[in-house]
């Protein structure tokens, strides 16, 4: 897609192991060890999904289903795509105990839907029946780091809904849905970052055999 910076970006997978297939999907808490593991890369994880938005008319309440984006906070800053406008996502993105309601929009989004307002950030959208401030514009043409992915607006990881509505989903090694990519740290080669991920799932699967057991991640170029 334009704008991404491919040099250094990568991908967190699973490798075949057993009756395992390989796999590109994480399990929240799998996504948690490896982000905060030192693996020499900058982690994000990121999912799809929808948003209702809603909008008052003189007719009444028009709602639509909007393609959306979760993503982590450092989601831009790590893909390398700087935003047009604002300041996008804090940390608390990635908590989903304190994510606060914000939407960062796509460019085209902006510029269609939003007839280009110059004012729009600070303003809100009501989406999925809660006012979210518009804390950010994507960059032009960038509606997600893979192509045809075509999001048009961007939330925080911690926003996503099943992850806010059930506690379980938050703790399930069992229930993958997110996927993660990253930036491997300067002076950090593919095959260091490969051997520290893969310790981190070997910890993993002792610890958790009953859904670890054959989860060996491995990474590869994006």
């Amino acid at each position: 897609p334009p704008g991404v910076k491919t040099e250094g970006l990568v991908q967190v997978v699973t490798a075949p192991r057993g009756t395992r297939e390989p796999g590109e999907a994480w399990s929240y808490p799998d996504f948690e060890a490896l982000r905060n593991a030192d693996t020499g890369i900058a982690i994000i994880g990121w999912t799809s999904g929808t948003s209702i938005l809603a909008i008052e008319t003189p007719a009444g309440v028009h709602t639509e289903p909007v393609a959306a984006m979760f993503v982590s906070a450092n989601y831009f800053r790590t893909v390398g795509v700087p935003l047009a406008r604002g300041n996008g996502f804090d940390q608390t993105a990635d908590d989903p105990s304190a994510a606060a309601p914000v939407v960062i929009l796509g460019y085209d989004y902006w510029q269609r839907d939003m007839a280009a307002n110059p004012d729009i950030i600070g303003t809100t959208l009501n989406l999925d029946g809660i006012a979210h401030v518009v804390v950010g514009i994507a960059p032009e043409h960038h509606s997600g780091l893979l192509g045809y992915q075509e999001r048009q607006l961007f939330l925080p990881l911690g926003r996503y809904g099943r992850l806010r509505a059930d506690e379980k989903v938050r703790a399930d090694r069992g229930n993958e849905w997110v996927y993660i990519h990253g930036r491997l740290s300067p002076g950090v080669s593919l095959a260091q970052a490969n051997a520290a991920v893969a310790g981190v799932t070997a910890a993993l699967a002792t610890q958790y055999p009953a859904t670890n057991e054959l989860k060996a991640g491995i990474v590869v170029p994006y």
